[in-house]
């Protein structure tokens, strides 16, 4: 493992640089979803093994269908390229054997090998001019906010807008994983609100304790890399009266990799409850419930499992079916590459039922956000798919993406873009026109071509969409937040670059400030 605080000095620093560029990782933890793998383009290749004499291409495809399907989606060959899919085969093969499992029958590696190459096209195609270069009505002033002279780059994993106290105050708080610590950016300063929080992945504004004072919740991945290990945590950030100062304290240990964590009253008591994402990896991760077990001040909990598959990214809290108890929706990454509800029945527990389920094992699920989308007063989600991490392959398939609420808990999937290596999308008013744009941003390492790292989408008086391209393919963006940052009354835009080698990109947060649209100047 790797920990890596404020202290190191540059020369240690440099050290584990060099670790990381010679096995090739990236540390995906700003991802919330944690996949990670090597840049493929080095690795990937076509099979030695031409398959055996017996090869038959229908026969194969149908024993991989039972094989693979038996515990995800089938992989379609046209989502990687051909030359991938050795790699991509022996990596699948890899993974039956560390689950344990010997109930199935895999057929041979070489003639699933074959056969994925010979279905597989040699590249993907991408859709050619996706929207307008420019900011659209709306003018946007960008500036960066600058590393310190003592770190080599930014690791930007999470952003939260929180006002504080003072309501006056618009400050972002965000994770900086890398030096394992929480960040106050207001007016361009930067200050260090907790250190020594491990690596972390998210943090949560609220009042744990009701105190009337702010407190942070902090998901702690507890590695650098990808682990199976029991080293993630849930931290209590305790805010102070003079809401600057923090004791840091352990609410949950012993876990995998925690992804996120979110507050919530699930049993109706008053008291807040905990909805905790453990990625893990692996071996390792669930979703867990920790109820409140203790008094008024002073929160103890006590463990339940909701769910037993590894991967949670997200955790969105909510009422989504409008009978005024809390809710949750998660997206569940990894293989699975799906996103569920958690109906609360009233009394704190709840039944599951999915949302959607991608026919895509590598689908790349990226974030969620649960929002009326549409102004037809019922919740919809915001759904990004683009992680590039596992394979280092940029897909026509990533985008943003509308589950468009039909009632009754039935929803319907609609692309709104295709946006290689999308990370994040939020929805806001940019244009202030009443209705709700998208705002999406993408993790993008050498795409090879004019991709976008930071898009918005502006809503048409009859639901559709037109993008507008407002950063190139030069930046890494892995998180965003939008709000009213400098009180003007207009949402601004705040993107968080992440990366792991000295580049002449020295931003830790770079900022889209809007000026309002052309046409208010006219009004």
């Amino acid at each position: 493992m790797f920990r890596m605080p404020n202290q190191v000095s540059r020369s240690t620093r440099i050290s584990v640089l060099r670790y990381l560029q010679i096995w090739k990782i990236v540390p995906a933890a700003i991802v919330i979803l944690g996949l990670w793998g090597c840049s493929s383009e080095q690795h990937a290749g076509g099979s030695r093994d031409s398959g055996s004499p017996q090869f038959d291409m229908a026969a194969t495809k149908l024993s991989v269908k039972m094989f693979c399907g038996d515990c995800h989606a089938y992989p379609q060959p046209d989502t990687f390229p051909k030359r991938y899919w050795a790699k991509e085969v022996a990596a699948g093969y890899q993974f039956y054997h560390l689950s344990g499992r010997n109930d199935l029958s895999p057929p041979k590696l070489a003639d699933v090998v074959k056969y994925y190459e010979e279905a597989a096209p040699e590249s993907l195609r991408f859709s050619p001019n996706q929207g307008t270069t420019g900011n659209g009505l709306v003018r946007f002033d960008r500036t960066d906010v600058d590393l310190s002279d003592d770190l080599l780059f930014p690791t930007v994993s999470f952003i939260r807008h929180a006002t504080g106290q003072d309501s006056k105050q618009n400050a972002l708080l965000f994770c900086d994983m890398h030096a394992g610590r929480i960040v106050r950016t207001q007016e361009s300063k930067l200050s260090t609100v907790v250190d020594q929080v491990g690596f972390p992945a998210h943090v949560e504004t609220c009042d744990l304790d009701q105190d009337g004072h702010q407190d942070l919740l902090i998901a702690d991945l507890g590695s650098f890399m990808p682990q199976d290990h029991q080293l993630g945590r849930v931290l209590w950030a305790q805010g102070s009266e003079d809401g600057q100062t923090h004791t840091v304290r352990v609410l949950a240990e012993n876990l995998g990799r925690v992804a996120d964590v979110k507050p919530i009253d699930s049993d109706g008591d008053g008291d807040l409850d905990l909805i905790v994402g453990e990625f893990g990896w692996r071996a390792t991760g669930r979703l867990l419930l920790l109820e409140n077990v203790g008094e008024p001040g002073e929160p103890r909990y006590q463990q339940q499992i909701l769910d037993e598959r590894h991967g949670t990214s997200h955790v969105e809290v909510c009422d989504l079916n409008g009978d005024f108890v809390n809710d949750f929706v998660v997206l569940i990454s990894q293989e699975f590459e799906t996103i569920v509800a958690f109906i609360n029945r009233g009394d704190g527990t709840f039944r599951k039922q999915t949302l959607f389920e991608a026919d895509d094992p590598s689908y790349g699920s990226t974030g969620i956000q649960v929002v009326d989308m549409d102004g037809d007063s019922d919740l919809d989600v915001l759904y990004s798919n683009g992680d590039t991490l596992d394979s280092g392959v940029l897909k026509p398939s990533h985008g943003v993406h509308l589950l468009e609420n039909k009632g009754d808990l039935q929803f319907v999937l609609r692309r709104l873009t295709e946006l290689p290596g999308a990370y994040k999308a939020l929805a806001g008013d940019l244009d202030g026109d009443g209705d709700l744009d998208v705002v999406a941003c993408a993790f993008l390492f050498n795409p090879g071509f004019d991709a976008s790292s930071l898009v918005w989408l502006e809503q048409q008086p009859n639901k559709s969409f037109v993008r507008h391209n407002l950063a190139g393919p030069d930046r890494k963006f892995c998180t965003l937040e939008l709000g009213d940052f400098d009180g003007s009354g207009t949402i601004d835009i705040a993107v968080g670059n992440f990366d792991i080698q000295p580049t002449s990109n020295r931003a830790w947060l770079s900022f889209w400030w809007n000026s309002g649209t052309s046409d208010s100047d006219s009004q």
